[in-house]
């Protein structure tokens, strides 16, 4: 183990239990509530989730790509096409339960990362990327939108606490299981 996959397994440890508390408020309200267009980035509540499983799919099949090797990411469908707009499911119980499996798997892949993984690379037609750097854009694509979808629940008056607090995950071990 070294710092930078200690920290990947912490990222997906933390994104696994952010995940769980906002989809947890999420799934406590009036349906009609989350599909309702609120002038987000994606429209509505659901709108903005289904986006971030999207960005998963995408993110993860370049991923599976650069890695070139089975692993726990292997039952995540691909992705090639850029849709923003997918959605995995009309109900916000399937789009849970796509995260839920997505989230597992990033945890059981962060959970098997060698620092030689890190540095695995792929050729593109205008450079390469390594895998650690997508890697960094897979949270920080679901950190980002998460941002905004809490900003939509805060418009409502839904109180979500804190959904991206480290501290929570690795000092205190509240969501690591």
């Amino acid at each position: 183990m070294t710092v930078a996959t200690d920290s990947y397994r912490n990222l997906a440890i933390h994104n696994r239990t952010v995940n769980r508390r906002l989809y947890t408020v999420v799934e406590a309200m009036d349906p009609t509530a989350v599909h309702a267009d609120r002038g987000g980035f994606f429209g509505s509540i659901f709108g903005g989730l289904s986006h971030i499983v999207f960005g998963d799919h995408f993110i993860l099949t370049r991923i599976k790509r650069v890695y070139g090797a089975p692993s726990h990411l292997d039952g995540v469908a691909d992705q090639w096409d850029f849709e923003p707009t997918k959605r995995y499911g009309d109900d916000l119980a399937t789009l849970a339960r796509e995260r839920s499996r997505i989230d597992e798997a990033i945890v059981a892949f962060a959970q098997a990362l060698s620092e030689a993984d890190l540095d695995k690379e792929m050729k593109l037609p205008n450079g390469s990327v390594r895998l650690w750097v997508l890697l960094d854009h897979l949270f920080q694509h679901q950190t980002h939108h998460r941002g905004q979808v809490t900003t939509l629940l805060t418009q409502l008056g839904v109180s979500y606490g804190s959904v991206e607090n480290p501290i929570d995950v690795y000092v205190l071990g509240r969501g690591a299981a």
